[in-house]
């Protein structure tokens, strides 16, 4: 069947895109040494924040932040 196909085309789409974004925020972190939460730290105001990007398990299909 084609289900092994859909897969392979969601997880090239899914490590495309974090490289994508690795490569836009050179500095982005990752705590868990895993693609499911990548953080950013920045400066505002002269205060450090951070952002944090959580990758849902069915990413790219499931947007992160988007609640089900």
């Amino acid at each position: 069947m084609f289900w092994s196909t859909k897969k392979k085309q969601k997880d090239d789409d899914k490590e495309r895109l974090i490289k994508e974004l690795r490569a836009i925020f050179p500095s982005i972190r990752r705590p868990n040494n895993d693609d499911s939460l990548f953080e950013i730290k920045f400066v505002v105001d002269n205060k450090y924040s951070s952002l944090r990007i959580f990758i849902p398990p069915d990413f790219p299909l499931i947007r992160p932040g988007a609640n089900s």
